[in-house]
């Protein structure tokens, strides 16, 4: 993964989802598929020695007294692993929604006073071209005109222009 052009220089571009590379895509995709089924074989064994006769025949099925021990055994790790991480989940999730709604409040993410700058000169940059505050956040329709639109970076410019870029 790369980035390609500055066109798209914030995206992360992935040759799996471009046009062709079908050798790439087949090669991953055959090894994500492989890689599932190593990691859903031992569980599908284990539902399947569970049942007092085979659910699916090209899957291995305990029978014996010795076998329904780990059969159990492996039960209830995969109980209580699935149980620990629904909990973990829970907590970091409630973590997450506490620091968001109270946490970030307290703090301030970005620099204040270049952030009134910013403002300051986008005022500046609207009056000019689109007429006063008053009149902008008053006017019910309002037609922009082809030579009044914004051509692409401009606002990133003034704001390089007085050293107020965004980083």
């Amino acid at each position: 993964m790369e980035q390609k052009n500055l066109g798209t220089k914030d995206f992360i571009q992935d040759d799996y989802f471009e046009k062709g590379n079908i050798k790439l895509k087949v090669r991953e995709t055959v090894v994500v598929v492989l890689l599932w089924l190593i990691l859903l074989y031992p569980i599908l064994a284990i539902i399947n020695s569970y049942s007092p006769f085979p659910l699916w025949k090209f899957i291995y099925h305990f029978s014996s007294k010795e076998s329904e021990a780990f059969t159990d055994y492996c039960g209830t790790v995969l109980v209580l692993g699935f149980g620990l991480m629904t909990l973990c989940s829970t907590f970091f999730l409630l973590k997450n929604n506490h620091n968001e709604k109270y946490g970030f409040e307290k703090e301030t993410l970005y620099d204040v006073e270049k952030c009134a700058a910013r403002e300051v000169l986008l005022d500046e940059v609207y009056e000019k071209r689109f007429g006063t505050r008053n009149f902008r956040e008053n006017a019910q329709f309002y037609v922009v005109a082809p030579e009044q639109n914004l051509p692409n970076g401009y606002i990133e410019g003034k704001f390089k222009k007085r050293g107020l870029e965004i980083k």
